[in-house]
């Protein structure tokens, strides 16, 4: 451990206060209580305000950006390519006004501009995103040049094999961009200390008092594919039989448009849900269902879950990145959708965090820190 705290930058816009509540903020509340516990201390760059660039800076560097490798192609739009080369030249004159910098983690690997910065000025990248946001975005477009898939893809691949190393959330994405030449490393999602006293009252409930017969679905519709996830289950659930063995609870903000895609018969539609509404159905309900055909990243809500003892039954695409944590049921189609329905199922275990993958990301950190600036900086 150094004798010194160490500094570094981060840019993290998912721990901005609108965020806080949801997967990526919680992802980075994770991420900064790792930093936090290994004495990293992190910087934000919009506390620091350089100099306006001059129109030849603007033009100068926006050239650069388009036509040295790795290029940033970029739609013929002023104001974009006024925002991209005004990005690169704030981090770099950040870089090059604070040399006791020597690491910048970057939580979106999308950021192209600064990242090249970090790189012309030879500052360590270490990459933790969320999710490819390529994948996270329904065009699955490149946001710069318009550019779709693959092409799109491919540009972040490229831009993500920029890090030293890249810490991803899923096993697949480390897949995926170990096979285009990145260094990759695994950090699973685990609640935050400050959800845990809430997931484990919940918890307490459930060990308490036996369940119901409830199963509760539920998602933000303010993300499309949660939308899309929930809108696909409301087809499955209606080819299940008429039964009394289980009953449906559907509700989530901004889930309304789906009211008459559920039947009334065996569902309760509830809309959106306040904190104390949603908390009381997961004490009471049997299990949850977590839907979903597509995805990036991995899905926050199946460890929150498991940790206050509620079972998850999930499609094999909300599922991805769980092997290993007990309590989480996989559906292919209906028929296997009713039979775990009417299944009592036990409360799961709690899922312990991966304190070695924390360990691995700061040590990470420091010895990058410690080797100083690298040599490959160019103008």
């Amino acid at each position: 451990m150094p004798s010194r705290p160490r500094q570094i930058l981060r840019s993290s816009p998912a721990s901005a206060a609108q965020w806080r509540n949801t997967g990526g903020g919680r992802r980075a509340a994770q991420i900064a209580a790792i930093l936090a516990a290994h004495d990293i201390i992190t910087h934000d760059i919009e506390d620091h305000s350089p100099r306006r660039p001059t129109r030849l800076e603007l033009l100068r560097a926006a050239w650069h950006l388009r036509f040295r490798e790795p290029r940033i192609p970029m739609r013929p739009d002023r104001d974009l390519i006024r925002y991209l080369a005004g990005d690169y030249l704030r981090h770099r004159w950040y870089f090059e006004a604070h040399p006791e910098i020597r690491v910048f983690l970057v939580e979106n690997l999308t950021d192209y501009a600064r990242l090249r910065a970090a790189r012309d000025v030879g500052v360590h990248l270490v990459g933790v995103p969320a999710n490819l946001e390529v994948w996270q975005s329904p065009e699955q477009c490149d946001f710069y040049s318009g550019e779709p898939m693959p092409g799109s893809l491919h540009r972040e691949a490229v831009f993500a094999g920029l890090a030293d190393t890249v810490f991803c959330i899923s096993r697949e994405e480390q897949w995926f961009l170990a096979n285009h030449g990145t260094r990759t490393d695994f950090l699973p999602y685990h609640p935050p200390a400050e959800q845990r006293p809430q997931l484990a009252r919940i918890r307490a409930q459930r060990e308490a008092v036996a369940t119901g017969r409830g199963i509760l679905a539920f998602a933000a519709g303010s993300n499309r594919r949660n939308l899309q996830g929930l809108a696909a289950l409301a087809k499955l659930i209606r080819e299940l039989p008429p039964t009394t063995d289980y009953h449906f609870h559907v509700g989530g903000f901004d889930t309304e448009a789906l009211r008459d895609e559920f039947p009334a018969g065996n569902c309760t539609f509830h809309g959106a849900l306040s904190d104390e509404r949603f908390n009381v159905l997961l004490a009471e309900c049997r299990a949850t269902i977590i839907h979903q055909e597509q995805g990036a990243g991995a899905l926050t809500r199946i460890p929150e879950l498991l940790c206050a003892g509620v079972p998850v039954l999930a499609s094999p695409i909300a599922a991805r990145s769980t092997g290993g944590l007990t309590g989480v049921h996989l559906y292919h189609d209906a028929d296997e959708l009713g039979r775990l329905c009417a299944t009592p199922l036990g409360i799961p275990p709690r899922p312990e965090p991966d304190e070695a993958a924390g360990r691995r990301l700061a040590a990470t950190i420091l010895r990058l820190d410690a080797t100083g600036r690298s040599s490959s900086a160019r103008p």
